[in-house]
């Protein structure tokens, strides 16, 4: 029975934890209120557990991570069961089913991962890396293989860098639609409806299949992107941190852009 009940109170400074960090962010929340969320007394309860705030966060991390990890295997295992070449929808299906998946409606913590993992990642991403290892998971660096394959008449320096975008969007998107779905009302009536999710399909396929211009190809990038894709995605160190001045880079870069976007005229008028 006192096993049963540490389980029990383990799992419920888990649950709370979660859903105040998804709430209100790591920063806005302390241990006090976690404590006293969980219906707690002593103070320190959560040291008992978890040994600090941080641990906590990074089992979270982990725990969130199985799950949206289970669904995607699930998904890709059914579909490569078919016997056929999977489609860039298909795969990124896939991708999207690990958070898309999931229902607010339902409760637990399942209904805060895209909106816990958006906190984390926004202002603690060490913690991210940590409880993730700085690992890609199998079946998404299996994914981003897939869509390679697929998109092999595209640049491959060009696919890698649509991937990267790929999750950033994913992501977004998907934060925005678990929150809508936990308001209720005509909020989670708009977000709950299949062709809100089909047309997010269409979204990210379309950004991924569209035609590239010229300039989009970049000079002296490789067809490997692997480092900065797991940054973006794991939070490891920036690979690229102090090779160049912020300033001068993005200057560079739309000078570049201004002649590929810009008519001729407005590019000429720019220069006066």
């Amino acid at each position: 029975m006192a096993g049963n009940r540490k389980n029990s109170t383990r799992e419920k400074i888990k649950d709370v934890a979660q859903q105040l960090i998804a709430e209100h962010g790591v920063d806005g929340i302390s241990i006090r209120d976690i404590i006293i969320a969980a219906g707690q007394r002593n103070m320190a309860s959560l040291y008992y557990y978890f040994r600090s705030k941080e641990e906590l966060i990074k089992e979270l991390v982990f725990d969130a991570n199985q799950v949206m990890e289970g669904t995607r295997t699930d998904y890709l295992a059914k579909l490569e069961e078919i016997g056929e070449p999977l489609t860039v929808r298909q795969i990124v299906h896939v991708i999207l089913s690990g958070g898309a998946k999931l229902d607010p409606s339902q409760g637990g913590r399942n209904a805060t991962i895209m909106r816990f993992f958006g906190a984390v990642t926004q202002t603690h991403r060490s913690l991210f890396e940590e409880a993730t290892g700085g690992q890609i998971s199998p079946t998404s660096l299996k994914c981003m293989e897939l869509l390679r394959k697929q998109l092999a008449h595209i640049p491959a320096p060009i696919v890698n860098q649509r991937l990267m975008f790929l999750w950033f969007s994913a992501t977004s998107v998907l934060i925005a639609r678990e929150e809508g779905l936990a308001a209720g009302g005509q909020v989670r009536e708009y977000w709950s409806q299949p062709g809100t999710y089909l047309n997010i399909l269409d979204f990210m396929c379309g950004a991924l299949q569209a035609p590239a211009t010229s300039q989009a190809e970049l000079s002296g990038n490789s067809g490997d992107d692997l480092p900065m894709i797991r940054y973006f995605i794991t939070g490891l160190a920036d690979p690229l941190a102090g090779d160049v001045k912020p300033g001068e880079a993005v200057a560079d870069a739309f000078a570049a852009i201004d002649q590929d976007v810009m008519p001729a005229k407005k590019r000429a008028g720019a220069k006066k």
